[in-house]
């Protein structure tokens, strides 16, 4: 699989303040896909995977895809957004890990409906 000419440009790790959370600053990760979950830039993340659905599951160095990093950053509406688009939820990444396997390591939030 080739990479869009968009996911070869990486970028470095950098911080910048117009993403979700106004009061947060933004991380820019290996990719745009990756980037757009981090930062709880939904409608991004939407306009991304309808243009190239491969960026779906387009994994990182680690072979985490877009909605394991959904799980690690807390971003539910992202994660939905992707289930939507139908990822491959069962994908692992280079440790053998899925995104369920993320979430069940994951503390339990006190907040949330049992």
């Amino acid at each position: 699989m080739s990479a869009p000419d968009h996911i070869l440009q990486r970028r470095p790790l950098t911080q910048r303040r117009d993403c979700a959370s106004p009061s947060l600053p933004c991380l820019y990760l290996s990719s745009p896909v990756h980037s757009a979950v981090v930062n709880g830039q939904k409608a991004l993340l939407q306009r991304l995977i309808t243009d190239d659905p491969r960026l779906g599951n387009w994994p990182d160095q680690f072979g985490r895809t877009p909605l394991m990093y959904c799980v690690l950053a807390d971003r539910q509406e992202c994660a939905e957004l992707l289930v939507k688009a139908r990822v491959d939820v069962e994908k692992a990444d280079k440790n053998q890990r899925t995104a369920l396997h993320f979430a069940a390591k994951k503390p339990s939030n006190p907040h949330s409906a049992r």
